[in-house]
C-alpha cells in the first residue's frame, strides 16, 4: 500500500482556484508567487509533496512550508513572504542624497 499524507487537503473555491492560475501562468509575477501557486494548485489536485517537489524542480520542505502556511492562512497568504525578524531598513537624508547625486 502506497503512503498516505496525514497532511489535510487544501480545498479551493473557484476565485481562489481561478486567482491561482492566473497567478500560475503570469509572465510579469514574481517567479516565487508563481511557483508558490502551482504548489498550491498541484497539492489541491491531489498530488504528493515529493511529487511536486520533483516536478517544480524544487526542495520538499519548501512545498511543505509553502502548503502548511496555505492550510493555516489560506492560499493567498501563501503566497507572499513572512515578516522577517531584524532591524527595518532606514534610509537617512546623507544616503538619499548620495543615491540622487549618484543617479544623476
Amino acid at each position: 500500500m502506497p503512503f498516505q499524507s496525514k497532511k489535510e487537503k487544501l480545498q479551493l473555491s473557484i476565485t481562489e482556484r481561478d486567482m491561482l492560475l492566473k497567478i500560475s501562468r503570469a509572465c510579469t509575477e514574481e517567479y516565487r508567487r508563481v511557483e508558490r501557486a502551482r504548489m498550491l494548485l498541484h497539492y489541491a489536485d491531489g498530488l504528493s509533496i515529493p511529487k511536486i517537489a520533483e516536478m517544480l524542480s524544487t526542495t520538499v520542505p519548501k512545498v511543505n512550508r509553502c502548503v502548511d502556511k496555505a492550510l493555516e492562512l489560506g492560499p493567498e497568504a501563501a503566497l507572499g513572504e513572512e515578516q522577517r525578524s531584524g532591524r527595518p531598513p532606514v534610509v537617512t537624508p546623507e544616503a538619499k542624497a548620495w543615491v540622487i547625486s549618484l543617479a544623476c
